[in-house]
């Protein structure tokens, strides 16, 4: 009995030893700031202006992030400051955000995602809708 209660024990420690690990693995790879990259919509590039290329998001290790948005208006490029928190489920490999207050974004609340070296990919498809933000990291 005793040997299968330490069994029990070292297993269920491995188990979320590796569990945290792996969630903090990918947390961690998604703490930084990120630029703007490249977005498509139904599979196709969307050109985007410099102006829209310095939106950057950052994520805190606290789970807060800041959100720069930029966009051409009557040819001046306009910023847009926002903040608020960030979830990842690893095992879904979704990332939800949360703004304080935010008017015009191009993130949408909740996207999968994926990281791969220097670039973070995010996307989201809603009623057959499908959009994929790409970031290169800043820091």
């Amino acid at each position: 009995m005793k040997k299968t209660f330490s069994f029990l024990l070292v297993s269920m420690s491995t188990l979320l030893f590796h569990a945290c690990d792996t969630n903090d693995s990918v947390s961690h790879q998604l703490i930084g700031t990120w630029k703007m990259d490249r977005i498509y919509h139904l599979e196709s590039e969307i050109p985007l202006s410099n102006c829209v290329k310095k939106s950057k998001i950052t994520f805190y290790e606290n789970g807060n992030l800041t959100y720069n948005s930029f966009k051409t208006e009557n040819g001046n490029c306009l910023g847009q400051n926002n903040s608020g928190k960030w979830i990842l489920d690893d095992q879904e490999s979704i990332l939800s955000l949360s703004y304080n207050s935010l008017q015009d974004s191009m993130i949408p609340n909740k996207h999968g995602l994926m990281i791969a070296e220097e670039q973070l990919e995010l996307w989201q498809t809603h009623l057959g809708d499908s959009i994929h933000y790409t970031y290169k990291r800043v820091e």
